[in-house]
């Protein structure tokens, strides 16, 4: 198998289908999944698509690596399940220097339960 045909299938493995030829991109997609635990594992499409999300999004580009895994280890740990959690993870994270875990909690609904009819 070819390098290329190797990423392509642990990017599956994470539930990205779409095609990523650009190798920095594919470095970030690894780190992140690796902080939640998942590159080896693979996981759901809806962890992947947050992670790739979290990789691809200017505001998940624009914060130090540190920060960016702990919100991917949120991911991975389905803490941060959702798009309007992700946001907000990234919005406090970018806000600053040092994550508070109670305020980045806070800050992104971690525990807070939505049901389909409130969304």
């Amino acid at each position: 198998r070819t390098m290329a045909a190797d990423t392509k299938a642990q990017l599956e493995k994470l539930g990205i289908s779409e095609p990523v030829d650009n190798a920095k991109l594919i470095a970030v997609i690894q780190q992140v999944a690796e902080a939640a635990g998942v590159w080896e594992t693979g996981c759901s499409k809806e962890v992947g698509t947050l992670l790739y999300k979290l990789a691809t999004h200017p505001k998940g580009k624009a914060l130090p690596e540190g920060h960016r895994a702990v919100v991917a280890r949120h991911v991975g740990a389905r803490t941060v399940n959702r798009n309007q959690q992700l946001d907000a993870a990234m919005a406090y994270l970018v806000a600053v220097d040092k994550p508070d875990e109670n305020a980045f909690k806070e800050a992104c609904g971690v525990g807070v339960e939505v049901s389909e009819a409130e969304v």
